[in-house]
């Protein structure tokens, strides 16, 4: 008889544990999906601002100084450089799929 009262405990403290897994999983999953919008746009201003000073030293490198019509063109190049390889990637990805 101590055996079956055993069980039928042991079943419902892993049933009341299994669900209570869920249920943070779920709450986990809900919090992730609400702050995604705004993690994703973090990290595009973050790569933004990396690409700025990755451009700013490119050009001033080869002696074309910020605020010049020589450094603008360098970095409009360098954008478009960037793009293009961005669309080989994306390309490449598609080919995979």
């Amino acid at each position: 008889m101590d055996t079956e009262f055993f069980r039928k405990v042991a079943g419902e403290m892993f049933r009341l544990a299994f669900w209570s897994i869920c249920g943070a999983l779920a709450v986990v999953a809900i919090v992730m999906i609400q702050r995604a919008p705004q993690v994703h746009a973090d990290t595009e201003r973050q790569q933004a601002a990396e690409t700025a000073g990755e451009n700013l030293a490119y050009c001033e490198k080869w002696g074309l100084r910020a605020g010049t019509r020589e450094h603008a063109n360098c970095t409009l190049d360098l954008g478009e450089i960037r793009e293009n390889q961005a669309k080989r990637l994306a390309l490449g990805v598609q080919s995979l799929i």
